[in-house]
């Protein structure tokens, strides 16, 4: 795991890493014994399509923006969507993305489940956040990561949940030298 990553391991993480694995692993032991159609009956409702996400997406930033303007924190926006999380030190834009592989906590490369081929094709999209801008940040601003359990193909033991270190939002950390 690399220096930057390791920043987002907090108090007591590890004892709720252990609990989720746990249970996890108990899901894990049960999927992998089935096969990919009995995956897509279990856990199809979980997925979403490219309709669902924008949908939620652009409800996700209605609703933000409408809570905005009723704060008094901006008087109106120009356009419907908002770009970022409109932080005053550390601006967050996250895009959902539904990646194939990725690297598991160990290192180990792994293939996403994704039901592309179902009647309606539906994916695990994960949220990606990236830093679009420094504001009145007096330090540094860092992009954190955000544990994510996710379903992939393990071809040695079949379908089970994982871990994964995935950017998940950007924060201004004072930086002494």
């Amino acid at each position: 795991m690399d220096d930057t990553l390791r920043t987002c391991i907090k108090p007591g993480f590890l004892i709720t890493r252990l609990i989720h694995s746990l249970v996890i692993s108990s899901i894990s032991v049960r999927v992998s014994r089935r096969s990919y159609n009995q995956v897509r009956e279990m856990f199809g409702s979980l997925l979403m399509t490219k309709k669902q996400i924008y949908e939620m997406e652009t409800a996700a930033n209605e609703n933000r923006t409408q809570y905005l303007i009723a704060s008094g924190a901006i008087e109106s926006v120009a356009s419907s969507f908002i770009d970022d999380d409109g932080g005053a030190c550390c601006s967050t834009r996250v895009v959902h993305i539904a990646n194939r592989t990725l690297y598991n906590l160990q290192g180990q490369l792994k293939t996403v489940i994704h039901l592309a081929d179902a009647n309606t094709p539906s994916y695990q999209y994960i949220p990606h956040a990236s830093c679009v801008s420094v504001g009145d940040c007096k330090g540094k601003c860092i992009l954190e990561a955000k544990l994510t359990s996710l379903l992939v193909i393990d071809f040695a033991t079949g379908y089970k949940f994982d871990w994964f270190l995935i950017p998940g939002y950007c924060s201004c950390k004072n930086i002494y030298v």
